[in-house]
């Protein structure tokens, strides 16, 4: 009697310790600001594979900065904890119904920044342009607008004040809407744990985003995840059971093909390629059927997609490029972890990505890292002998570097970068570029 006795006390203290262990594993990782900027990314690959169909355009391509416009023309970056925000703003505005739009200037670079710097206004800016029929299906809205966009202006004290820009051409479009609801959304911009001074400039015909003083931007590191061969060798080759795949070992890589034209490279170390000869000419030339075409290859890649974004598109070999980005900056590596490209090529669509990504954040050595202003940054170029009209963007970022020591956790070191001559660079490193 005794014996059972303290074999239910011994249970019940146990499964107290356990309560109290998972509680406190809970609250660790929600308050971890490190956390992926959508849910918890899914770790098994039957997981990741079966998730994917779920996701839209929609979460993949959002505004990655948000900046408001207070009645002096003061701007500020923001953001929030424990919240996408830029996810939280979009959804907010897929809610109104865009009416009818009207070009109200074009070609005049004064009064384009005017509006993006309009007073008492919202500025949600996508990485790069995107087709006016993309916006439409991210956005849920029927608009006859195929021209670009790739900033959304929204005047926080007026309804109908909401206008598409589009650097290219300095064009400024008014949107006629309706159902707005301008109290939900400017509630929704409280309580930001982000308020950088900025100020939005144009730099070679592209909006950039000017940190006005320096700025202190917190480190991480993170656990990674590699995902296996045979999740992307199931994914994207031999849809069909009867088909044949066949795999053959090089001395860097292994290469998986099937009969219908597609062929799978697998490097050692990570970095793969997936080449489709069937979609020779299939695809279109329009900007919304090489974005749309590139997130279909994504989400059928089976990559866990809770932190990938649109980034850009390039007219060189029609590439679109998706990024991952953490607490909104985007991630670099010099061997394009967490990037996937899609490009296109007289013989068919070619996909590079890797199989890494990130999984589980821990502490940082170091805390944050403080870096210079934009002006400063620009400046030091400029000392250096960079010629400012081969500069086309500046933007922070995250240098993914392996962690001493540890092959399975990588830093995520902040740092700005630019875009120069077409190419990404951390900014100390562009003078070495010739």
């Amino acid at each position: 009697m005794k014996d059972s006795k303290l074999r239910v006390i011994l249970r019940h203290t146990a499964l107290t310790i356990l309560a109290l262990l998972s509680m406190a594993l809970s609250w660790i990782i929600w308050t971890n600001p490190a956390r992926y900027e959508r849910s918890h990314q899914q770790v098994s690959s039957e997981k990741v594979q079966s998730s994917q169909v779920s996701h839209d355009m929609s979460d993949v391509i959002l505004p990655t900065q948000l900046i408001r416009t207070d009645s002096d023309q003061k701007q500020t970056l923001l953001a929030k904890s424990q919240v996408n925000l830029n996810q939280v703003v979009t959804d907010k505005v897929a809610k109104w119904k865009f009416e009818s739009v009207r070009m109200v200037s074009k070609g005049n670079k004064e009064r384009y920044l005017d509006y993006a710097r309009e007073a008492n206004s919202l500025l949600l800016k996508y990485p790069s342009n995107i087709a006016g029929g993309v916006l439409n299906e991210v956005l849920d809205q029927k608009l006859d607008f195929s021209s670009e966009v790739g900033r959304i202006v929204i005047s926080l004290d007026k309804n109908n004040g909401v206008y598409l820009l589009n650097d290219k051409n300095y064009g400024v479009y008014q949107v006629q809407v309706s159902g707005q609801d301008l109290s939900s959304l400017k509630e929704s911009l409280t309580g930001s744990k982000r308020s950088v001074d900025v100020k939005e400039s144009i730099l070679n015909h592209n909006l950039i985003t000017e940190y006005q003083d320096s700025y202190q931007v917190p480190n991480y590191s993170y656990v990674i995840n590699k995902q296996s061969n045979g999740m992307f060798s199931s994914n994207l080759l031999a849809n069909d059971d009867s088909a044949t795949v066949t795999t053959k070992k090089e001395k860097d890589s292994t290469v998986y093909s099937d009969v219908n034209r597609k062929q799978l490279t697998i490097n050692k170390d990570g970095t793969a390629r997936f080449e489709d000869y069937t979609r020779k000419g299939t695809d279109g030339n329009s900007l919304r059927a090489h974005i749309e075409n590139g997130f279909y290859q994504l989400r059928e890649m089976g990559v866990p997609m809770d932190n990938m974004r649109f980034f850009n598109y390039t007219d060189r070999h029609d590439e679109v490029v998706f990024r991952s980005y953490v607490e909104g900056y985007p991630i670099f590596n010099d061997n394009d972890y967490g990037t996937v490209t899609v490009s296109h090529n007289n013989s068919g669509r070619v996909t590079d990505f890797s199989l890494y990504g990130l999984e589980i954040p821990v502490p940082a050595d170091k805390k944050e890292t403080e870096l210079p202003s934009t002006k400063m940054v620009l400046s030091q170029l400029e000392a250096t002998g960079i010629n400012s009209d081969d500069i086309s963007d500046i933007q922070i970022g995250y240098q993914w570097t392996s962690a001493k020591g540890s092959g399975s956790t990588i830093n995520l070191t902040p740092t700005w970068y630019v875009n120069y001559k077409n190419n990404w660079y951390p900014y100390d490193q562009v003078s070495t570029q010739g």
